[in-house]
């Protein structure tokens, strides 16, 4: 089999050196389960995955007993970490994952039993907590809903016999009124809880920090992902799910990525939409909402096209910092899109068109002058009444 693969490889480079067809790359993981889907080793079922599920406050799990099966129960864990269980009282299992609190915990039941053969299910993971820095529109800490895993623990109670502990049975009826089976979540759900990216942002050097699990030596892993490339090709080794504390930090490019930004916008990753405001010498000012890469010029066009006399063009943009930027821009009507007189607007920015000298003076005489005038007014009105 490994042979015919060979072959066939070399017969189709040989084609593609030779320019009569272009070659098609395929994945190393596709040509692996092609080769080997007759023959997987059987040690493949004991790999463990490198980040494994860290347990935390609110997460339920089910302890199974699989020669007893009388002591089943399921376990929510608390603000401080713990659960409590008859036997072992107050345990401590925040920071563990699930291989680590089974190994402990078949050595802690030793103590009771001759062989306990603990396993260990997630029935409901908790809500994760995330912070995402960087070019994104909105950066903060977001909480992100969590995954139940309930049909997996339906199949487990129907598979054992019925759950004996009362809070258990209080629990599981509980579990079952939600109803809603919620998925574990990605990067993309990150970033698009932050409202989305920037024309500055970096896809394609995402960092994310992790914790590490304890057995492995505790602390801080990182690693960088090309985000760009899920996007273009669907690599969902490049939208890893997230894990409750993960940080996120998108970085910024020192010039705008114009390809970059209208790919992502043309997916559901932020809205398709930004709000800005326009006010001064336009048909019709006010809010405004347009599409994430529509420009000044689209602007004004939309709210009726600038009226006469107008002067220069001023945006004010609420930075990511807290600061505010004022820009001074040209009008120029065949400018480029993203050029200097024709920037990409981004939501919350506010434009002004302002008079231009001309206008600008007429109206300081009118404000200057009138006084005058209503009392030259007044004056001519008395001298007409005292005449009669």
């Amino acid at each position: 089999m490994n042979g015919y693969f060979l072959k066939i490889s070399s017969v189709l480079l040989l084609l593609n050196l030779f320019g009569i067809f272009p070659l098609k790359i395929f994945s190393q993981d596709l040509i692996k389960n092609e080769i080997y889907k007759n023959n997987i080793p059987i040690d493949y079922l004991d790999y463990i995955p490198d980040n494994e599920y860290i347990l935390g406050p609110g997460d339920v799990i089910l302890i199974l007993f699989n020669n007893k099966e009388l002591y089943n129960k399921l376990f929510t864990i608390q603000n401080d970490g713990t659960i409590f269980s008859n036997r072992l009282r107050r345990v401590y299992i925040e920071g563990l994952t699930i291989n680590e609190l089974s190994i402990l915990l078949n050595e802690k039941y030793k103590e009771f039993f001759i062989n306990p053969n603990i396993n260990i299910e997630i029935v409901k993971s908790r809500p994760i907590r995330i912070q995402i820095l960087g070019e994104v529109v909105s950066p903060g800490s977001y909480l992100l809903g969590g995954k139940k895993e309930f049909n997996q623990f339906n199949a487990l109670i129907n598979e054992t016999s019925n759950i004996k502990d009362e809070k258990s049975n209080l629990l599981f009826e509980e579990l079952n009124k939600e109803g809603e089976i919620t998925t574990s979540k990605t990067l993309f759900d990150a970033i698009k809880e932050a409202k989305g990216i920037t024309l500055y942002s970096d896809l394609e050097n995402i960092e994310v920090i992790r914790r590490n699990p304890i057995s492995k030596g505790g602390g801080k892993i990182k690693t960088n992902l090309n985000f760009l490339n899920f996007i273009e090709t669907g690599a969902q080794k490049q939208n890893i799910s997230l894990m409750d504390g993960d940080t996120i930090i998108v970085k910024k490019s020192n010039y705008p990525l114009n390809e970059q930004f209208r790919k992502a916008t043309s997916t559901n990753l932020q809205s398709q939409f930004n709000k800005v405001f326009i006010s001064g010498r336009v048909e019709e000012p006010g809010m405004k909402l347009i599409n994430k890469s529509a420009t000044l010029n689209d602007l004004i066009l939309l709210s009726g096209g600038n009226k006469p006399l107008r002067g220069n063009i001023y945006n004010v943009r609420f930075n990511n910092d807290g600061t505010l930027t004022r820009s001074k821009i040209r009008y120029r009507r065949n400018a480029p899109a993203n050029s200097k007189n024709n920037p990409i607007l981004r939501s919350g920015d506010i434009v002004s068109l302002d008079s231009n000298l001309l206008l600008k003076g007429s109206s300081t005489i009118s404000e200057i002058t009138s006084p005058f005038v209503g009392i030259f007014s007044s004056y001519s009105f008395f001298n007409m009444l005292t005449e009669l």
